[in-house]
C-alpha cells in the first residue's frame, strides 16, 4: 500500500474579511494617530519616553520645558 504525502492546505480569506481586517486597521490607527495629536507636549514627551524604555533604549531623566 502507498500512502500520500499529507498536502498542506491553504487557507483563502474571502474579500469581505480582508476589508473588515483593514477597515479595522485604519480605525486603530486613526484613534492613535488622534490621541497623539492631541497629547499635550510634556504629556507626548513622557509617552515617547516611556515607549524607548520599553524599546532597551536608555533616556536621560531631563525633560525638556518649552
Amino acid at each position: 500500500m502507498i500512502k500520500k504525502k499529507a498536502t498542506p492546505k491553504i487557507v483563502r480569506l474571502e474579500q469581505e474579511e480582508i476589508d473588515n481586517s483593514e477597515s479595522t486597521n485604519e480605525l486603530w490607527r486613526k484613534q492613535l494617530l488622534d490621541a497623539l495629536k492631541n497629547m499635550k507636549p510634556q504629556k507626548f514627551e513622557l509617552f515617547c519616553r516611556g515607549l524607548l524604555k520599553k524599546m532597551g533604549i536608555e533616556v536621560d531623566d531631563q525633560i525638556l520645558l518649552c
